[in-house]
């Protein structure tokens, strides 16, 4: 699976849509034979060298005060909190990120996806941290709605990419060979 959202991640980019970039990968597991649950949650970022700080989800921005929020530039499509879309694995538990490179849109250094092993797809603090060296990461388990049309939406429309990457992913081609066949929606580097 972790090919599967590398490509993913790579075809997405730096365009802000984890939903259908979830519902890619979810339509690719299923063609695999693996099990994989989407979920929703909000976001605590910070990447260290630029101290720069970025909520996504209800969750996250209620940790933010309101003179704070004050300061922040708000990059929120319409402005609306619709949060973030990921999707687990039970076995082995890894929570998969297959569209983290949406952050370099707003100037944070960030992949294109993440594979993360986690202990639990149902931790006991809600949440899921993720350090990758500059950037760390706090996933916060977080039922909001907003993103749920989208992701349905997107199950429709990307039956025919879920299916040629999963011939390329079957007959073996290098993440170099899928990355040729597929023009990224948005790349910012």
């Amino acid at each position: 699976m972790r090919l599967a959202v590398e490509a993913v991640g790579y075809a997405f980019g730096a365009d802000a849509d984890c939903a259908a970039a979830s519902a890619l990968v979810k339509l690719i597991s299923d063609r695999l034979g693996v099990h994989l649950t989407p979920r929703s949650v909000s976001v605590v970022l910070e990447e260290l060298s630029s101290d720069t700080k970025g909520f996504m989800g209800p969750k996250a921005t209620a940790l933010v005060k309101p003179d704070e929020m004050a300061r922040m530039e708000n990059y929120r499509q319409e402005s609306k909190d619709t949060g973030h879309m990921v999707v687990i694995s039970k076995d082995p538990p890894t929570l998969f990120d297959a569209n983290l490179g949406q952050l370099r849109a707003y100037g944070v250094n960030a992949p294109d996806s993440l594979a993360l092993p986690i202990d639990s797809t149902e931790p006991k603090s809600g949440e899921w941290k993720a350090d990758l060296g500059d950037l760390q990461l706090t996933y916060m388990l977080d039922e909001n709605p907003a993103l749920w049309d989208r992701y349905e939406a997107a199950l429709v429309g990307h039956k025919e990419d879920a299916e040629r990457l999963v011939r390329l992913l079957r007959g073996g081609s290098s993440m170099q060979a899928i990355k040729n066949t597929m023009k990224p929606k948005k790349q910012i580097r």
